[in-house]
């Protein structure tokens, strides 16, 4: 490790060197733990990607730091029954293709919308979409769907070019085309992503000309690249160097909380696995407070439940499985749980540190765990194949709805792809969380909500471990990032000065 940091500063300080324009800012480098893994923003299932795709893409619906709706693609939208949406959409709006944004690319984005594997859990109530004019689109349902104007502001929802779509569903994957502030320009899968400005953007044209992402997934390799000025931003700081970089001369800390949990997964299609007393154990093994003691550095909140306090169905009752290592031996020896051993699926970086200290916690209650630590596609691969035993995830909610969780992940129609990949499977849970996302009285739905998380907590498929934020460094002349709940934050804002 030692050779590979001292080989990239000395690389940084070559390029710095080779640098004498100190005048001229109009490019910027965001360093990202993982690498983009689709240029399909339909089937974007990590945040990394969205990151990326969102400059890239518009939404018909934004969102403000505060998760205030706001006009994106669509300028207006009405309720015309419970069970249809009339959406007025922004006129004068071109593709970077050149062609120009009309209802029937949105009639097309909605329609895969619905249809897709990776976004129809939050669009599968949609019946159909027909267009009354060239910027008029009329949206049907099954049945009335609460959640559904703020499902357009997820990223999947980005607004494609018709034909691009064409070609897409025929698996002929071309360089994104969208409506958004920045273009596609280059992608070298793994290393870095590059887009250039688009000047002729409807919104804040950026003034940045070009915008590139860089994979680093080594945290300190990360914090070197932006004292050094190789990179301007890095996203997903490590918990370890917030207080480092809080107190760094020249570097600005943004510290937002962010909307998700970290969270490990049991497969319950796996026949050991299948034994809720040995889920039980597991979770009474598992010191959360100690994970965020060693690996976030006391940055974080033991988490109990998959979404927090400001969430509506949020469950306020404590966890009767709480940190107890005696009480998870006790059920290991009544159970005749012997000789138990798993594998544990994370991707490179802190999840592997944070891996590190679950199998230091299940050996001391006779469970072992052998770490595999794969690259961040190739994770994702491997959980919607059903091929993990154990895993640890985030999961962060982009629309701050119950249902974007809660669907997404424990019902069974969204096994694998879906993203229910501990294949978790409760009939009764199904039925609140179809009825969940019908109701729109506050009160009934907090309580729906509730009663699918009391099942869930009873039969544990998951253990939550801690709350995410969401700290962000740049360098101290980088200004004007939009800040998004989704963690996905828009940069054709950003300024970049002397």
């Amino acid at each position: 490790m030692k050779n590979s940091i001292y080989g990239w500063m000395c690389f940084i300080l070559v390029a710095c060197g080779q640098n004498t324009d100190t005048t001229k800012k109009d490019s910027i480098t965001v360093a990202l733990s993982t690498a983009p893994i689709t240029k399909d923003p339909t089937k974007a299932t990590d945040t990394t990607t969205l990151r990326v795709l969102t400059q890239i893409f518009d939404t018909f619906i934004e969102k403000d730091a505060n998760g205030s709706l706001l006009p994106g693609l669509a300028t207006s939208w009405k309720a015309i029954s419970p069970t249809q949406w009339e959406f007025k959409l922004r006129e004068g709006v071109n593709f970077h293709n050149g062609s120009p944004f009309t209802s029937a690319d949105a009639v097309a984005t909605v329609k895969r919308l619905s249809v897709t594997t990776e976004s129809q859990s939050l669009f599968n109530k949609i019946t159909n979409v027909t267009a009354s004019d060239d910027y008029t689109i009329n949206i049907y349902l099954k049945s009335p769907f609460a959640p559904l104007i703020g499902y357009f502001s997820h990223g999947k929802s980005a607004v494609m070019n018709k034909d691009q779509i064409a070609d897409y569903d025929q698996g002929i994957i071309s360089d994104p085309i969208g409506t958004g502030p920045y273009k596609y320009s280059e992608w070298v899968q793994g290393d870095y992503t590059k887009l250039t400005s688009n000047p002729e953007y409807w919104g804040v044209v950026p003034a940045i000309n070009t915008l590139t992402f860089k994979t680093i997934v080594d945290p300190s390799i990360k914090s070197i690249a932006l004292e050094t000025g190789e990179v301007q931003i890095v996203m997903d700081v490590a918990y370890a160097d917030i207080d480092f970089l809080k107190n760094k001369e020249g570097v600005t800390l943004i510290q937002t909380d962010g909307t998700g949990v970290a969270y490990l997964g049991f497969n319950v299609k796996n026949p050991k696995l299948q034994s809720l007393k040995l889920r039980e154990a597991i979770t009474l093994a598992i010191d959360k407070q100690g994970i965020i003691n060693a690996v976030l550095n006391g940055q974080g909140t033991v988490a109990d439940t998959m979404f927090g306090k400001t969430m509506v169905g949020y469950l306020d009752e404590p966890d009767p499985l709480s940190y107890n290592p005696e009480k998870a031996k006790q059920i290991i020896q009544d159970e005749g749980l012997t000789n138990i051993s798993l594998k544990l699926a994370v991707n490179e970086g802190v999840r592997a540190k944070m891996a590190e200290i679950i199998q230091a916690n299940l050996q001391t209650v006779g469970i072992e765990i052998e770490i595999e630590v794969l690259e961040w596609g190739t994770l994702l691969e491997l959980m919607d194949k059903g091929k993990q035993d154990l895993f640890i995830l985030g999961w962060g909610n982009v629309s701050q709805d119950p249902d974007d969780t809660l669907y997404s992940l424990y019902h069974s129609d969204n096994f694998g792809a879906g993203n229910n990949v501990t294949f978790y499977k409760n009939d009764t849970v199904n039925n609140y969380l179809e009825q969940g996302k019908t109701i729109f009285d506050l009160d009934k739905r907090t309580e729906i909500y509730r009663k699918a998380q009391r099942i869930l907590r009873a039969e544990r498929p998951f253990v939550p471990l801690h709350f995410i934020i969401d700290p962000i460094a740049t360098a101290d002349n980088v200004k004007g990032i939009t800040l998004k709940t989704s963690g996905a934050h828009r940069l054709n804002t950003v300024t970049y000065s002397e």
